[in-house]
């Protein structure tokens, strides 16, 4: 098993599967930078629905720090949930796997924030 594996890594990358991981990077750059927009203004929505507590009364929950939260949250369930993903497929370019996974769920996660910042 472990020769196998050193084998694969020690496989060089072919102009295919080359052009392949640079395309999928190139996706999940682009799914990335667009979540990002979303996430900011999905933070901006949360801000105005957090109105402070008046004198006396407990604090109320806020919606920015949920959503910073449940941000905080999913990456890192992104990143795991890809890595199983590419994991499981064992094929020759894991790493296209992981990054196409990766862009897919954030594409979604994107949809998510655009809901929230209307």
């Amino acid at each position: 098993m472990l020769m196998i594996a050193l084998l694969l890594a020690a496989t060089p990358v072919g102009p295919a599967q080359a052009d392949a991981e640079a395309q999928a990077g190139t996706d999940y750059a682009a799914a990335d930078a667009a979540m990002t927009v979303q996430y900011r203004a999905a933070m901006a929505r949360m801000r105005t629905r957090d109105v402070p507590a008046p004198p006396g009364v407990p604090a109320r929950p806020s919606f920015a720090n949920a959503l910073l939260q449940a941000q905080r949250a999913w990456l890192p369930f992104r990143d795991s949930e890809c890595l199983a993903e590419a994991f499981a497929y064992r094929g020759p370019a894991p790493a296209v796997v992981d990054t196409q996974c990766k862009t897919r769920l954030t594409v979604e996660r994107t949809r998510q924030l655009r809901a929230l910042a209307q």
